[in-house]
């Protein structure tokens, strides 16, 4: 199947590099990797007694290239780079991850100090001394973007915010939420993601929230929820009214919340991923809690379950606390915590 290169974006300007600059420099690198035979096994190589060796491109490169890209004005980079858009310049990055590969054998050939003619490659490395080189590029060009390890160019993200990136649910989520998490992601880094784009995307994630603290409605107070959405009620992302703001920054705010509520969802899947442990023993003690059974939360101290019947998958109780300022609360027994006294 052929990869798709998106050669369209809205382009959102910088202070850093400009794209004379970002692309003069690529073909630079491009240039590098040629002296360090990463090409050949694509590209192929000129040899003194053989001439011209065609790699796995095939004959006719410049064919080849407008075959995989469906642009003719890529190749050779070393004669077009000067004339590409933004566009171009990104396509042309995402198609060389594709076709670089590292030579881990060959033979030198000395007549004429003719060079190292590979015949065998390492892929992976390959790719991965390509993004070591280009990613400094992409990193200062315009606001900010990354080539990431499947070959997608993407907005970057604050350092210290990359953990949250690679790892944005507990590993035992669902993949229900998985799929859902990582699409927003996709939307909202994607090169040619608008401020449309970005906002939809804040929403899926706000929209993920809202799935989990139904799930850990034990867990959250009436409190802790309304702080959660206080940003997609109020800021124009979910419900038109004329109550909601909508003079802000959108380029630092979106981000700002998009990080907000994907740190959110890190936190409630976590949550979700220690409770098989609690919800055993609560099945452990029958289809339902006794009356008279007596808790503790690690919130709200101890309690007293005085009432409690059994859902399809769960137990609902309610539990009488001994701080008069806490009162009864009715909760799912798996979700909330509770540790079964007696």
């Amino acid at each position: 199947m052929r990869r798709r290169y998106w050669t369209e974006r809205q382009g959102f300007g910088g202070d850093r590099l400009d794209l004379e600059e970002a692309t003069r420099l690529f073909a630079s690198v491009i240039g590098e990797l040629a002296e360090r035979d990463l090409l050949q096994k694509w590209f192929g190589y000129e040899c003194v007694d053989a001439g011209t060796v065609a790699g796995q491109a095939g004959g006719d490169v410049e064919a080849f290239v407008y075959r995989k890209t469906r642009r003719r004005d890529l190749w050779p980079i070393a004669e077009r780079f000067a004339a590409w858009d933004e566009g171009a310049f990104f396509t042309a990055v995402e198609f060389m991850h594709d076709h670089v590969s590292f030579p881990t054998a060959g033979d030198t050939h000395t007549w004429r100090n003719c060079g190292f003619h590979a015949s065998a490659f390492d892929d992976d490395e390959g790719k991965r001394l390509f993004r070591e080189e280009i990613n400094g590029i992409l990193a200062d060009y315009a606001g900010g973007f990354e080539l990431r390890a499947d070959g997608e160019i993407v907005r970057s993200a604050p350092e210290e915010l990359a953990e949250l990136l690679d790892e944005p649910t507990d590993a035992r989520a669902s993949a229900d939420v998985k799929k859902r998490v990582a699409e927003a992601i996709r939307k909202f880094r994607h090169r040619t993601a608008t401020a449309s784009d970005r906002k939809d995307a804040v929403r899926d994630l706000a929209d993920v929230v809202e799935l989990l603290c139904d799930r850990a409605s034990g867990v959250l107070e009436t409190a802790d929820e309304r702080d959660l959405f206080q940003l997609a009620n109020k800021f124009g992302l979910r419900h038109a009214n004329d109550q909601q703001k909508d003079d802000f920054d959108q380029s630092i705010w979106y981000d700002w919340m998009f990080f907000y509520y994907l740190a959110s969802i890190r936190a409630f899947t976590r949550l979700e991923g220690r409770q098989p442990s609690q919800a055993a023993r609560i099945r452990a003690a029958g289809p339902s809690l006794p009356i008279s059974t007596r808790v503790r939360h690690v919130r709200w101290g101890l309690g007293i379950v005085v009432a409690s019947r059994a859902t399809r998958s769960d137990v609902e109780v309610t539990v009488a606390f001994r701080d008069p300022e806490v009162g009864r609360k009715t909760l799912l027994a798996s979700l909330a915590g509770l540790e079964i006294l007696s």
